[in-house]
């Protein structure tokens, strides 16, 4: 398995969230485009790699990092919700009446994108899975949909991959 992929996909967001921390005189507005025009490609590549990937034991792996990836975005949420609050407590200064609301949409949309991107790696551990007969459809789309939730989806990962460790480890003690 190709681990540069979730990797980057882990350190994404830090990498960009950096960019706007960067005082405007030490670099030009190219950075800031390039971050945002490089964030839809690595989305997009992993959601292809995730489609594409094969191998012995697909669903175990892709189970394991989308946990990772997941507990990784931890800080990141944490951090985005925190200016959320911060914009929305600003609210009284009347240059940020209008802005607040509207820099937070922005801030929840791309948190749920971004967790969106990442529970592909969940819905394609959980699809395998049930193929394989290791999951119910039951447990499947319970899992799925528990994916596109805050908080409910580091949840379900967690446990789809511990559920894939136990069959996993079941299967070579067989």
């Amino acid at each position: 398995m190709k681990k540069q992929y979730p990797i980057l996909l882990a350190v994404w967001p830090y990498l960009s969230f950096l960019t706007v921390l960067i005082p405007a005189g030490q670099h030009s507005p190219f950075l800031w485009i390039a971050c945002i025009l490089a964030t839809p490609v690595i989305y997009i590549i992993n959601i292809i790699y995730v489609c594409r990937f094969r191998g012995e034991g697909a669903f175990y792996q892709m189970a394991f990092w989308n946990m990772v990836v997941k507990l990784c975005h931890i800080p990141f949420y944490l951090i985005t919700a925190l200016i959320g609050v911060l914009l929305l407590l600003v609210m009284v200064v009347p240059a940020f009446i209008f802005a607040s609301p509207i820099l937070v949409l922005m801030l929840t949309a791309s948190n749920y994108l971004l967790m969106a991107v990442t529970s592909a790696y969940g819905v394609s551990a959980l699809v395998r899975a049930r193929s394989a007969g290791v999951v119910s459809g039951k447990c499947m789309i319970l899992n799925i949909i528990l994916h596109f939730f805050f908080v409910l989806d580091v949840a379900s990962s967690i446990y789809v991959f511990c559920r894939m460790k136990k069959y996993r480890r079941a299967g070579q003690d067989a």
